[in-house]
């Protein structure tokens, strides 16, 4: 893509994140209302989502869907964000979108995120895809993806993040991404405690929006947490690649999703959507990216995705070095001490993007008694990991998606380590 471009969208960021609909409403108006021309599901919630909307996507390409798909943040590229049946934008579409939204502002202020949503919404529609599966930024009342009306509104698991903007309870967190939630549309909620579940089946009564909570699956527990996942939901059997028992809960969503879009006027087979479950694939979580040595990428960066990270590794016997890096506002104290434990050696390093310096995090880790490494550099902390990394032993990425964005990033500079 033009330098110029990429220089324009990362000068957006100056204006800040500020949530809000008034300015998204005005550019959806000079923009003609892109988002009125296809079908969307509408993702929110604080982890999950990206998964639940690569199952929802996959899924529905499976059935001989024209499917968009827009998420954040992207790992590697910018265009991540923006697909069309699993291809990303082209740099030569992106520039040309680009320069017609910008052209459409004049004075008009926005967001990075506001023009990175009308990206996405102008590419679906003038590709004319069937359905678009949305996945909300932040939040949900004030996100600037909240100006569509969709099929469908999902809320995956809901735990403490953005409490500063969000609330500082699961409750009130859970009204912010509720705030989705559409007069008579129907509402698909994963698993959530008591609370989070009673403030939104009240805000679906006040919508008039029929509300469906996906149920407990029966999970075949594999001796080896590495391969392939099979369980049965809702009396029938399905088997999914993607890592952790947390992306069976993901893929029960999505198939509700999928009961709720064949009532109306989709055509989902049995077929379509146990292969669509079974190809999906979402980088950067729970990823293995070599098995000699075995490396495997992991961007939790809240509490409960380090809680999910800790469980999975609890069952995997090798001896572990963990390269950690987290970025700002993350509960530093609580992530170490789920993390800590789990490593031989804890490499720290810093993301490109807003990260906490790893003196900060060192002095957290000061309790666990582990040999830590201190690498400002990402390539010198996995050139590092691989010097200290033994046969058997395991290396883990970790703490941030940026992080994990920046090793993939470096991939091709480790030539003599990914193969």
């Amino acid at each position: 893509m033009s330098q110029n471009y990429l220089e324009y969208l990362t000068s957006l960021h100056l204006f800040g994140s500020k949530l809000g609909l008034v300015r998204m409403r005005a550019l959806m108006e000079v923009c003609n209302y892109p988002y009125r021309k296809f079908l969307s599901v509408h993702v929110a919630g604080t982890n999950g989502k990206g998964s639940v909307c690569s199952y929802l996507a996959s899924i529905l390409q499976n059935a001989g869907y024209k499917v968009g798909l827009y998420t954040s943040p992207y790992l590697v590229t910018f265009n991540e964000r923006i697909k069309i049946n699993g291809n990303t934008i082209s740099d030569t579409d992106l520039a040309v979108l680009v320069m017609d939204i910008r052209n459409k502002l004049g004075s008009m202020e926005t967001t990075f995120f506001e023009f990175t949503t009308a990206l996405a919404f102008h590419y679906f529609a003038q590709n004319n895809v069937d359905i678009a599966i949305i996945e909300v930024g932040l939040g949900g009342r004030l996100d600037a993806t909240n100006v569509i009306t969709p099929l469908v509104s999902v809320i995956t698991s809901i735990s403490e993040e953005h409490q500063k903007i969000l609330g500082n309870t699961k409750e009130l967190i859970a009204k912010e991404k509720a705030g989705i939630i559409k007069d008579t549309v129907p509402v698909v909620v994963g698993k959530n405690n008591q609370g989070v579940i009673s403030v939104i089946r009240n805000i679906c009564k006040e919508r008039d929006s029929p509300l469906f909570l996906v149920d407990v699956p029966v999970i075949h527990q594999s001796m080896d947490p590495l391969l392939p996942q099979t369980f049965s939901y809702r009396n029938k059997e399905y088997t999914i690649k993607m890592l952790g028992e947390h992306q069976i809960d993901n893929a029960c969503i999505a198939i509700d999703v999928c009961e709720l879009l064949r009532k109306g006027d989709f055509s989902i087979s049995d077929d379509a959507l146990r292969k669509g479950l079974l190809e999906t694939k979402w980088p950067g979580r729970l990823e293995i990216v070599q098995k000699d040595p075995f490396i495997l990428l992991d961007g939790a960066h809240n509490v409960a995705c380090c809680e999910v990270l800790k469980q999975f590794l609890k069952r995997l016997p090798q001896k572990k070095i963990m390269i950690l890096g987290i970025s700002e506002d993350k509960e530093i104290e609580k992530m170490v001490a789920l993390l800590a434990p789990l490593a031989e050696t804890i490499i720290l390093t810093e993301s490109s993007h807003k990260p906490v310096s790893v003196v900060d995090i060192e002095h957290f880790l000061a309790p666990y008694n582990k040999v830590v490494i201190r690498c400002l550099d990402v390539q010198e902390a996995i050139q590092k990991a691989i010097s200290v990394t033994k046969k058997d032993d395991m290396i883990i990425v970790t703490g941030s998606l940026y992080l994990v964005g920046d090793v993939l990033k470096h991939k091709l500079l480790f030539h003599n380590v990914f193969k």
